[in-house]
């Protein structure tokens, strides 16, 4: 089921909103704002890229649940996410894709399946500096 999303300005920041339903997409506790970006439909949850305070991270949500990171990545850095870079969130058939940096192997291709952790699906460029795969799209 496809569900319209669109973002809202609260007095508490930038929250994602899902309709029907209602359901609010926003990570960061209190009144500052997680400014959930690349918000994507996937298997029976929600995914999205946001700022709990600490750092860029994969989150997701599976309504009516509250949103949750899916793994802190790379937890010796504040993010895993280069917000700098057009690294949307593709699925293709069971798995989603998306670029992030795990402090070891750089930028490169992740993928995730729902049920396990989220691993690099292929280490382009081999050591530190990483591939930064970018602007990438699902076709068919």
């Amino acid at each position: 089921m496809k569900k319209l999303f669109y973002t809202l300005y609260m007095l508490s920041g930038f929250a994602a909103y899902a309709q029907p339903g209602v359901t609010k997409l926003d990570a960061a506790s209190g009144p500052t704002s997680s400014y959930p970006l690349h918000i994507t439909p996937f298997s029976d949850k929600v995914m999205f890229y946001a700022n709990s305070g600490k750092g860029w991270e994969l989150f997701q949500v599976q309504p009516p649940l509250s949103p949750s990171m899916v793994l802190d990545i790379n937890p010796l850095t504040a993010s895993s996410i280069d917000l700098y870079f057009n690294n949307p969130l593709a699925v293709l058939g069971t798995k989603l894709y998306f670029t992030a940096n795990n402090g070891a192997a750089g930028y490169e291709l992740f993928s995730f399946n729902g049920a396990t952790l989220p691993a690099i699906a292929v280490d382009i460029e081999l050591g530190g500096d990483g591939s930064s795969p970018d602007n990438y799209t699902v076709l068919g």
